[in-house]
C-alpha cells in the first residue's frame, strides 16, 4: 500500500469493546479535528487532508470513505485555526465537508484573467490577485482558493467547491458547481 493509503488501525483502547469504543469517544469530542477524522477511517492525516482538498492523488474510493465519515459526525471547521491559517495564506481543512486549501495551488495571472467573467447567476471577478465569486441570487461575494488548476474551495463555504471547464481552446465555457451533500450544478458562461 502507498503513503497515501489506509495506515495500521487505531490501537485498542483496553476495554472489550476495542476500536469501536475509541471511535464512538472520539466522536462525541465537541470539537473534532482532522486527527480524530484520520483515527476514525484509519487514513493517515496527510490522506485525510488531500481527500478533503480533492486531491487527484487519493482515489474515488478513499475520498468517498473519509468524506462520507465527515458528513455523519458534522465536522465543523476551528475557527481559530482557520485565522491562524488565513493570515499564513491558508484555509484549513473543515468539517461539514469543505474541501479546502491547506497551500493554496498556484495558478498563474493569465489563467485567473480568463475565468473572469458571467456564469448564468455566478460572475467571477479578479480584484488583488485572487478571483472572486459573486451570486446575483443570493447576493454573496466569496474569495475563490484555487486546490488545482480548474478547482476552487469557495472561502467561508466548507460544502462547497467551483470547477472551471474549457473548450479544446483552453476558453472556459462553464462552471461546475460541486456540493457536499447533492448532486453538481452547471453555469454557463454568459460572455
Amino acid at each position: 500500500m502507498s503513503a497515501l493509503n489506509k495506515m495500521s488501525p487505531p490501537k485498542e483502547s483496553g476495554t472489550s469493546h476495542g476500536t469501536t469504543l475509541e471511535a464512538a469517544q472520539i466522536e462525541e469530542k465537541q470539537h473534532l479535528t482532522i486527527r480524530d477524522i484520520a483515527r476514525m477511517t484509519g487514513f493517515s492525516r496527510s490522506t485525510v487532508s488531500l481527500a478533503i482538498n480533492n486531491d487527484p492523488r487519493i482515489n474515488d474510493a478513499t475520498k468517498l470513505d473519509i468524506m462520507n465519515t465527515i458528513k455523519r459526525v458534522g465536522y465543523q471547521p476551528n475557527a481559530a485555526a482557520q485565522a491562524i491559517g488565513a493570515r499564513n495564506g491558508k484555509v484549513s481543512a473543515s468539517r461539514k465537508g469543505g474541501p479546502r486549501a491547506e497551500k493554496p495551488y498556484k495558478v498563474s495571472q493569465a489563467r485567473l484573467r480568463s475565468y473572469v467573467g458571467n456564469f448564468t447567476e455566478r460572475k467571477i471577478s479578479l480584484r488583488n490577485g485572487s478571483l472572486h465569486y459573486y451570486h446575483h441570487f443570493y447576493k454573496t461575494e466569496h474569495r475563490l482558493i484555487p486546490v488545482s488548476l480548474d478547482t476552487f474551495a469557495v472561502e467561508g463555504l466548507n460544502w462547497f467547491q467551483m470547477r472551471f471547464v474549457c473548450d479544446d481552446s483552453g476558453k472556459p465555457i462553464k462552471i461546475i458547481g460541486m456540493y457536499l451533500d447533492r448532486e453538481p450544478d452547471e453555469s454557463l458562461r454568459d460572455n
